[in-house]
This record gives structure tokens, sequence and C-alpha cells, in this order.
């Protein structure tokens, strides 16, 4: 789920989140465009606003982007 899904269904303007996780809203726009991945410090905030845990958003971004094996890859 990429973070515009995220975003979407939360009912959530990009606006309201770079108030709410302090993320500069230019930056916040290249995550969801695909031209920057998120700082830790980024994947925690984003987080805490959606209630979830660190390590669940990062998995979430990841296979977002291709970067995790696919399960007949995996041993």
């Amino acid at each position: 789920m990429s973070l515009s899904d995220l975003r979407t269904e939360n009912k959530i303007t990009q606006e309201e989140i770079t108030k709410r996780t302090g993320i500069p809203y230019n930056t916040y726009r290249r995550y969801e465009y695909g031209q920057a991945f998120p700082s830790p410090k980024a994947i925690c905030a984003l987080a805490k606003l959606y209630n979830m845990p660190p390590g669940t958003l990062f998995e979430q971004l990841c296979a977002d982007k291709g970067l995790l094996p696919k399960q007949a890859d995996v041993i």
C-alpha cells in the first residue's frame, strides 16, 4: 500500500499530513510521487499518524516499491 493510498483511505490531505508530522510539504510530495523514500524519522512520524508500527509501514512501502522478494523467492 502506498502513502497516497493510506492518505486517501484515511481522508487526509497532503497539507494536513505535513502539519501533523512536521514533514515539509515538498518532501512529502516526493515520497508520494516515488521521487524519494522516507527517512526512518519520517516513517516513525507517518506510522504514528496512521496508528501502525513503523516496521509495518516500512514493509508496506518496500513492497509497494518492489524492494521485497516475492513469496516464491523466499526459502
